[in-house]
């Protein structure tokens, strides 16, 4: 009972997405994932929650990692026709497009999907699709997806910790700002847990998300949700409480807790990273505690 897991599943943004698109009122739509493990997981995730919820993919289709034509696949999952002297004509029972791949590869898709008839359809993504490039993301103009306070939130908190980060890392935050809000959360965690009180980690506004703590021991993440307009992540929902709660420390003129432990989160996140089979990073807490006291290291708390 003393094992917490915190971890980056994609197949949890996959979910997320399916239970999104449902809530949007889109219920049947089409899937374009990479070919390989990660793209059968995503894809059975996605597909397994938006049935729970009433909804079906109609049609899946895999693509190779150098892959740069997508017009033929595009053609096959959106059954687009085209007769000479008439208008080209897709399926009209696809509500959307949910696409599952890097930066580079959305804006291969997205205007492939324009140019082939079929710009019209909205398209969710997960968070992998999106970095902050505004003149390179002008090609996923509308693509709508989740992703972390600290990637797409304008308030100046979150923005106080993303830049404070940036200046002391800055060859290294490049690629991997999603890991270094992923450590600050679990810097913030570990007293939480340690407190073993169910209701401090019950809810806590972070940088990753909103968390919570399921009856399993897993932190499980809520993220805010963007649309780009203009090569730029614009909020599309209400954004999560932790954007809020923030805003609102700001205005009374409080302290926010987030900025009394930017010093320390930036010096002592020493967490032991293990890959996951998905190869993205799961934090064994309980393990980084004895490790962090057997070296004499601070421990939060």
């Amino acid at each position: 009972k003393d094992f917490y897991q915190f971890a980056l599943f994609p197949e949890d943004e996959a979910r997320m997405i399916a239970r999104h698109a449902v809530t949007d009122g889109r219920l049947n739509g089409v899937v374009i994932v990479p070919s390989g493990e990660l793209g059968n997981r995503v894809a059975a995730a996605f597909a397994d929650e938006l049935s729970h919820h009433g909804g079906t993919v109609l049609d899946s289709q895999h693509y190779e990692a150098s892959q740069v034509d997508f017009a033929d696949l595009i053609k096959q999952v959106l059954q687009v026709r085209m007769v000479k002297g008439e208008p080209a004509t897709h399926r009209t029972d696809a509500a959307f497009v949910f696409v599952a791949g890097t930066p580079g590869v959305a804006r291969q898709i997205l205007p492939q999907l324009k140019f082939n008839y079929a710009g019209d359809v909205p398209v969710y993504s997960m968070s992998d699709s999106f970095e902050p490039d505004p003149a390179a993301n002008s090609d996923l103009e509308g693509m709508m997806f989740p992703d972390m306070p600290w990637m797409i939130a304008g308030d100046p908190v979150t923005m106080q910790i993303r830049d404070s980060v940036r200046a002391a890392w800055p060859a290294r935050t490049v690629r991997r700002d999603r890991l270094y809000a992923f450590g600050f959360d679990a810097y913030r965690l570990v007293p939480a847990l340690r407190s073993k009180s169910p209701a401090a980690a019950s809810d806590i506004s972070g940088v990753s998300g909103r968390l919570h703590l399921d009856e399993h021991n897993r932190i499980r993440r809520d993220l805010d949700w963007a649309r780009i307009s203009n090569g730029v992540p614009n909020g599309i929902y209400p954004p999560s409480p932790a954007a809020g709660e923030l805003r609102r420390g700001a205005r009374r003129g409080a302290r926010p807790q987030y900025l009394g432990q930017i010093n320390g989160s930036l010096r002592f996140i020493r967490w032991r990273l293990h890959l996951a089979q998905c190869g993205l990073p799961t934090i064994r807490l309980r393990a980084q505690f004895a490790d962090e006291r057997r070296r004499g290291l601070p421990t939060p708390g």
